[in-house]
């Protein structure tokens, strides 16, 4: 009975508490789809922290399977801030116009830019005019909408003669995935980013062709909800994220920079050249 009287006294202290001394809801952040719910969490889980530091708010990591679940959700106000490439990104601004680009993630080098490459580990050459050397073969992609997925690996082919469509291909779901299934000789060409090709150099996997700079990973923020100066305050607060800082995060490790927009016209025209289909709502 005391129990029941202390939760009533309770509910009706939080009724009569001003708006702006109820705790605030957490703000959803979602990373990259991964193949493993609990990576993704682990992998994020510090800049979340920062991210909750700054905003004075906690922040509660999401995993999502794929891009288009997430597209969808972040459409729908049920997400507050995204981590993605420039393909989806490009989808996610023709879906909806509250998508605000806050930073762009550095790569390894420094740079908030990065190329997408066709690899192999075996003895395929791609040559202009030559498709003959290029098909029938077994090609990994990482997903649909990932941008070295079907996008760059369709775009290199055509600049080489061949076609995609005549390859036998398959989503593995990460670039690693890819690595992994080129070292261990069941593709004869898998699309991935130069950063993770190059780390599997040394096990055979060379850069077979590779795209111009594509704009880097940004994060990107709910403007609908998000005032603008919650926007602005996270985006002051990651760009000038010191050493000690940027030491404790996974992703995020190499530091932000300011959103650079020039690059987006490569990724048109590429969407341009292999007739790409991107989704124009969120009824996907």
């Amino acid at each position: 009975m005391v129990g029941h009287r202390i939760q009533g006294w309770v509910a009706t202290l939080l009724l009569c508490l001003p708006v702006s001394a109820m705790p605030a809801a957490p703000l959803v952040f979602v990373p990259l789809p991964m193949e493993n719910p609990r990576n993704t969490v682990a992998h994020s889980q510090a800049l979340a922290a920062y991210l909750g530091q700054l905003s004075g708010r906690r922040v509660e990591i999401r995993h999502f399977s794929d891009y288009d679940e997430i597209l969808r959700a972040f459409a729908a106000d049920q997400i507050d801030l995204l981590h993605l490439g420039p393909l989806p990104l490009l989808q996610l601004k023709q879906m909806t116009t509250h998508a605000v680009s806050m930073v762009a993630f550095r790569e390894s080098d420094g740079q908030s830019r990065y190329t997408c490459t066709l690899a192999s580990a075996t003895d395929v050459r791609l040559e202009q005019g030559a498709p003959g050397t290029l098909q029938p073969m077994r090609l990994a992609l990482t997903q649909p909408m990932s941008t070295c997925g079907r996008l760059a690996s369709a775009w290199l082919l055509q600049q080489a003669g061949g076609r995609i469509d005549a390859a036998n291909s398959s989503y593995l779901g990460s670039h690693e995935a890819v690595a992994l299934a080129l070292v261990r000789g069941e593709y004869a060409l898998g699309g991935l980013k130069r950063a993770i090709a190059d780390r599997y150099r040394q096990l055979g996997v060379r850069v077979v062709a590779e795209t111009d700079p594509l704009p880097g990973f940004v994060l990107v923020a709910n403007g609908r909800t998000m005032t603008t100066q919650q926007i602005e305050a996270l985006r002051e607060g990651l760009l000038r994220a010191n050493a000690d800082v940027l030491s404790r995060l996974e992703l995020g490790r190499h530091g932000f920079a300011p959103v650079d927009g020039r690059l987006v016209s490569t990724v048109e025209r590429m969407v341009r050249d292999t007739g790409f289909q991107l989704t124009a709502g969120p009824g996907r």
